[in-house]
Parts: structure tokens; C-alpha cells; sequence
């Protein structure tokens, strides 16, 4: 009771401790290369992003696999309801169709109006590539990686040396711990999804080893109580970012989102569904203090049926497998400097 009222205190009081990034710090520039449109956490990930432009500089949003037409439709409407027509977004290759739950939400808003109003808009992974070419291994720039490695296994398939110059933090893999909090990992579909792609991201030389948040700790972030309860009482004009995802985690409950697995019921009255990628944002600008996170670096790389295991001359791997404290707990901690973002992004703006 005394954690969950402290952690009501700071929501509510718009308090905030900027851990592991001094106060005078540049904000870090950062790719974002989501599957926006299928699960509700890519969206709030990229809402996350944009609401703390003192810790992410967004360099580029990029959509990846399946109808990536549809994705881009839903990144394009929240950049342009959040009036964020500085940032790059670029639509991936198509690979097919699959079930968009949170699509109706965006139909309604076309590329050609994101262009028209501002919007800058590329094709394929060629705005990817010159991104990660703006990197250097000593001013290397963060790429967000939740989803599938499509796009950026494409460029490493062609460029493999870009990634000297990346960090990359990726909600990605299952090390110990399977969905629905098993004992027995499973083929997370992230890797699953496209398993080339996955291996070159595996294997990839980057300016530092490869950031993981796999099922093991992300399964457990889904955030509600006071909290949430905070949150959801700012659904208001006054508080922009809180209303987007309020509305857009409606539709996408109602549009079949509803039937999500998640370790607890879920509602948007109630609380969230799993937030397995804002996790890997979240640890992309706190990566020098990630408490209460435990990291473990060991060798990690991709089978042939997309499960993350120990190989034969597998790259290291900075994975986020457990919490300092009980899991419900210290996920709420991450939830509760999320949602506090969102609920008060004035209180992080540079300018």
C-alpha cells in the first residue's frame, strides 16, 4: 500500500526523478521501427517517445511487415494529431495481411493528407539505412526495435557495418520465461515472425551488444490501479497525448484487442494490456540506470524455429531477464514513469 501510494503521489504531483540522464543532456537520437496497428503497446511506445522530446530525439519512425500501408495510415494519424510532422516516418515492405485491430482507428486519415499537411514520408528501408549511417561508434544512435527485425535485418543483410554505429534495444525473445509467464520459452514473435532477419540482428557487431527485453520481464507490464486511475482521469483536451491513446485503446479493444492474452483482465477502464514494447523505449534513454530491471549479458542467438538460445559462437547480449523487486511492483514503476509522461509532457519539454 505505502509503494502504490508513493507511486500516486508522484503521478499526481507531476514529480519526477530523470534517473541515468542528467538534467543538462542532449536528447538522444533515436530510430523507432514498430508494427504499429496489430497490439496496442506499439502505440504507446511511439506516444511515449514523442512526449519526452528531452530524452528522445526522434530521428525517424519506420513500419514494418505485413500492410505496412495500414501501419504507416496509424503512425501518420498520431504524429499528425500530436502536431509531430518533424519526424520522418517511412512505410516498409509489404508482406502480406493480418488482422489490424487498431486500423479503424486511422482509416480515416490518409498519407496524401500527413504529406499535405507537412508529413515527410519515404518508401522501403533506404531512409533506415541513412539514419543508421548518421551514427558513429562513439555517438552512436539508439534504434527501438519492436518489431519484427524486417527492416533492419534488410539494411544489415546489405550494410551489415551500419550497426558499429547503432545501439540497438529490442523487445525481443523469450531466455527463460515463455508467454502467460510459463517455464518453457517459446518462439516470441518478434523473432518468430521473420527468423532471418532476426539472426542478422543477433549477430549484428554493434557499437555495444544488443539490448534485449524479452517475455521474461515484459509479460508482467501491464499497468492499472491508481496508476492507471490517474492516467485515465486525464482524458481530457488539456492533456493530448493521454487522449489519442485513450481513444485509439478503445477502438482497438473493441475491434477484436479485447482478446489479447495478458497475465490479468484488461479493459480501458480498468487498465492496460501487455506493454511488452514500451519497455525496450523506456530502457533505450534509461540504459545507465535500469534498476528496477536486473540485466544479464550473456550469449544469445537466433535457431532455426526463431527461439533465442545459447550457440556456438553467439554475439553477447544485454538481456533484461528479472526485477529487483516483486515483478507487479517494479513493473508498475516503469508504468508509473510512462504514464506520468504522458499525462504531463510539459513538465520534460527543452523549449
Amino acid at each position: 500500500m505505502t509503494i502504490l501510494f508513493l507511486l500516486f503521489f508522484a503521478f499526481t504531483s507531476g514529480a519526477y526523478v530523470k534517473r541515468g540522464f542528467p538534467v543538462d543532456a542532449s536528447p538522444i537520437p533515436v530510430i523507432l521501427d514498430t508494427d504499429i496497428g496489430s497490439d496496442f503497446d506499439d502505440m504507446m511506445a511511439l506516444t511515449y517517445m514523442l512526449s519526452r522530446p528531452d530524452l528522445f530525439d526522434v530521428r525517424l519512425a519506420i513500419v514494418s511487415t505485413f500492410n505496412t500501408t495500414k501501419r504507416a495510415q496509424v503512425a501518420a494519424k498520431v504524429l499528425g494529431t500530436l502536431g509531430r510532422y518533424d519526424v520522418p516516418l517511412a512505410v516498409g515492405e509489404y508482406t502480406g495481411e493480418q488482422h489490424m485491430p487498431q486500423y479503424p482507428w486511422a482509416e480515416d486519415f490518409d498519407l496524401a493528407q500527413f504529406v499535405a499537411k507537412g508529413g515527410q514520408l519515404s518508401y522501403g528501408v533506404g531512409g533506415l539505412a541513412k539514419a543508421m549511417a548518421s551514427g558513429t561508434p562513439s555517438s552512436p544512435i539508439h534504434i527501438v526495435e519492436i518489431a519484427p527485425a524486417t527492416s533492419v535485418g534488410s539494411v544489415l543483410a546489405s550494410a551489415p557495418t551500419l550497426a558499429a554505429g547503432c545501439r540497438c534495444f529490442a523487445m525481443s525473445g523469450s531466455v527463460n520465461v515463455g508467454y502467460m509467464n510459463s517455464s518453457k520459452i517459446d518462439a516470441e514473435y518478434n523473432v518468430h515472425e521473420d527468423i532471418t532477419a532476426s539472426q542478422f540482428m543477433y549477430n549484428a557487431s554493434w557499437a555495444v551488444p544488443l539490448a534485449t527485453a524479452p517475455l521474461d520481464t515484459t509479460i508482467f507490464e501491464q499497468w492499472n490501479g491508481d496508476v492507471y486511475a490517474a492516467f485515465l482521469a486525464a482524458n481530457d483536451t488539456a492533456h493530448p497525448f493521454v487522449q489519442v491513446l485513450l481513444q485509439a485503446y478503445q477502438v482497438w479493444y473493441d475491434n477484436g484487442g479485447k482478446n489479447a492474452g495478458a497475465l490479468l483482465p484488461f479493459s480501458p477502464s480498468t487498465g492496460t494490456s501487455t506493454m511488452y514494447d514500451p519497455q525496450a523505449a523506456w530502457s533505450s534513454v534509461h540504459f545507465a540506470d535500469l534498476s528496477p530491471l536486473v540485466v544479464r549479458t550473456i550469449p544469445l542467438g537466433v535457431n532455426a524455429s526463431g527461439f533465442t538460445v545459447p550457440l556456438p559462437n553467439a554475439k553477447m547480449v544485454a538481456a533484461e531477464l528479472s526485477f529487483q523487486g516483486s515483478p507487479t511492483t517494479s513493473a508498475g514503476q516503469i508504468g508509473n514513469d510512462i504514464l506520468q509522461s504522458l499525462v504531463h509532457p510539459q513538465d520534460f519539454r527543452r523549449f
